[in-house]
């Protein structure tokens, strides 16, 4: 049989990448993953998916195939990319890394979602950062979201460094038997204030955009903005006493986007202290009105990984949650039998917590950057592909 150019997948046959694709919000393939295999990923789970989205979605390479090629060229290019994505981020999420890597279907599935999926996406957010005319109301707002992405990627190289020096620091002290193995913090490097400083332009910058969009939203509504606009960041009645639909109501913007608007608030979800803007817009205040916000170093649970000889229990070990201090224990392990060659594969990352809160949600319990990276993607979706299609 001749090539077509066509390309079949899970989601059926096609050809050219779509250009302008109905935008569906990215849980959506948590949805799918948990339908198709009785499985139960929840939106901690979505952290992921998120990263790997916007590290598709932003490749350059992948955006030049996608706008010059049939699907089935696309994939040629996509498929390495997939896997070298999932194997970069396996430090995030560890059961997902090694269920891709184990399960075909369960690849397969991924893989075929975002192949449909990134092109169009791509082929969007072309058409409105790089595309927009100069006069485009939305010009600010994406100046704020470039600005934010330009101190996100200073803010990940800085994190790599310390977590790198701070992870060569540790130090191993196994018993005269290697049944037991204990591990300390050694030579962790200051954490200097300035990580503070490009954190709290990560979140300015973030809830600036948002700002300039609901103040154009009005204006694109023929109505004149407060001078104490913002973009709404509503949590439940229970939570605030005030009615969140009705706060939106009263924003003058059009129907269209009030009702994306109240899809994005955080009230939407039970696990309000979780969601991308809740979590964002505490942050921003503890930085803009009290002080900068404080990091420290924690060890990387997610990518900790031992094996076990044949015979070996591991009888039971620890991996400290929270702030290290210098020459602390960070793990112990204890073995029923020696096992001198046991290398848990420690690391040290960077934490970040927000005192106003009084406990630490999930979401914050990841590593610094990994916050930000999924609020820059969150405000990114909600900007380029659900309300800047409000002003066309």
């Amino acid at each position: 049989m001749a090539d077509t150019g066509e390309v079949k997948t899970i989601f059926g046959e096609g050809a050219t990448p779509p250009r302008e694709p109905d935008i569906e919000p990215l849980s959506k393939i948590i949805e799918l993953l948990n339908e198709k295999f009785g499985i139960n990923l929840s939106d901690a789970d979505q952290l992921l998916f998120d990263q790997y989205f916007e590290d598709w979605a932003q490749d350059p390479e992948l955006a030049s195939q996608a706008r010059n090629n049939t699907l089935a060229n696309f994939k040629l290019v996509f498929d390495p990319k997939f896997l070298r994505t999932v194997v970069t981020r396996m430090d995030t999420n560890e059961a997902i890394f090694k269920r891709i890597l184990d399960d075909a279907e369960f690849s397969e599935l991924v893989r075929d979602y975002y192949l449909r999926k990134v092109p169009g996406t791509i082929g969007s957010r072309t058409t409105v950062v790089n595309g927009a005319p100069p006069s485009s109301p939305l010009d600010g707002a994406l100046a704020k979201l470039e600005r934010a992405k330009t101190h996100l990627a200073e803010l990940e190289s800085t994190i790599e460094s310390l977590s790198s020096i701070a992870s060569a620091g540790i130090v191993h002290n196994p018993a005269e038997d290697s049944r037991v193995h204990s591990y300390q913090a050694g030579g962790l490097p200051e954490i200097p204030t300035s990580l503070g400083v490009i954190v709290g332009e990560v979140l300015f910058n973030l809830r600036s955009c948002l700002d300039h969009v609901a103040w154009q939203l009005v204006l694109n509504n023929g109505g004149k903005p407060g001078e104490r606009m913002s973009f709404p960041i509503l949590g439940p009645p229970r939570k605030t006493g005030a009615d969140p639909a009705r706060t939106i109501r009263q924003l003058r913007v059009s129907t269209a986007a009030a009702e994306v608007i109240d899809s994005l608030q955080p009230y939407q979800r039970e696990d309000f202290v979780n969601h991308h803007l809740w979590i964002l817009n505490k942050l921003c205040n503890v930085d803009k009105h009290r002080m900068l916000l404080v990091s420290f170093f924690v060890p990387h649970i997610g990518s900790a990984w031992w094996g076990l000889p044949e015979g070996t229990t591991l009888l039971e070990f620890f991996i400290l949650g929270g702030l290290i201090r210098q020459g602390e224990e960070i793990a112990r392990f204890e073995f029923d039998r020696p096992y001198p060659g046991f290398d848990p594969h420690l690391s040290l990352t960077v934490r970040i917590e927000d005192p106003s809160i009084g406990f630490t949600p999930y979401f914050l319990s990841q590593p610094l950057q990994n916050v930000l990276s999924a609020i820059t993607s969150f405000v990114s979706r909600a900007v380029v592909h659900q309300l800047s299609p409000l002003f066309k």
